[in-house]
């Protein structure tokens, strides 16, 4: 004959399958879901930042200042607020790039801004100024290469050109542009 004891015992078995089955396997965590923002943790964070990166002549070669610089540790990369870029190399025009945000890659070799993205070439002898407006850029530092799929507007002194995309070596002084290309030029005035 049973006794007490192993019946309880048998009792609280049934009760613990029973609430097992009851409530069925827990499902996994998304692997896909977005990673929250106590998982994306900064190591270091800085305000009104300049990083200056010299050329081979002891001259500033790459200057990138901004608002705000968040770098995170797990993936070596920084979010920019309110970033500008200046690029200078001997016997070249000055470029200088600003956006309401950015986005550095490991290594800082890609930058990607974002938001209103202007972009200025300062006059030099034999470049005038032209002014490059878009709302996404990828600039690859190393080689001074960019590439933008959205919509672009190239002012210079007396003309403008709208496009749907951009290709760019600045090095070289090549630009092309990608779809819907519509210019419009106003000749200058003669000052006899």
């Amino acid at each position: 004959m049973p006794s007490l004891h192993n019946i309880a015992l048998f009792a609280l078995l049934v009760v613990a399958v029973i609430s097992l089955i009851w409530e069925g396997p827990t499902a996994p965590p998304r692997q896909d879901a977005e990673p929250s923002m106590a998982e994306r943790r900064s190591d270091y964070y800085l305000e009104d930042f300049r990083i200056t990166e010299y050329g081979v002549d002891g001259r500033p070669a790459q200057v990138l200042a901004g608002r705000t610089l968040t770098h995170y540790p797990a993936d070596d990369t920084a979010d920019l607020e309110a970033p500008e870029l200046i690029l200078q190399r001997p016997g070249a025009p000055r470029w200088t790039v600003s956006a309401e945000h950015g986005w550095l890659s490991p290594g800082g070799e890609l930058i990607r801004l974002l938001g209103k993205v202007v972009m200025m070439r300062h006059a030099a002898p034999g470049s005038p100024p032209l002014r490059i407006e878009t709302e996404r850029l990828e600039l690859h530092t190393g080689d001074e290469t960019l590439h933008s799929d959205a919509p672009v507007t190239i002012t210079g002194p007396a003309w403008r050109v709208d496009a749907v995309g951009l290709e760019s070596d600045l090095k070289r002084r090549q630009l092309t542009l990608m779809h819907d290309v519509r210019s419009h030029y106003e000749p200058q005035a003669d000052t006899d």
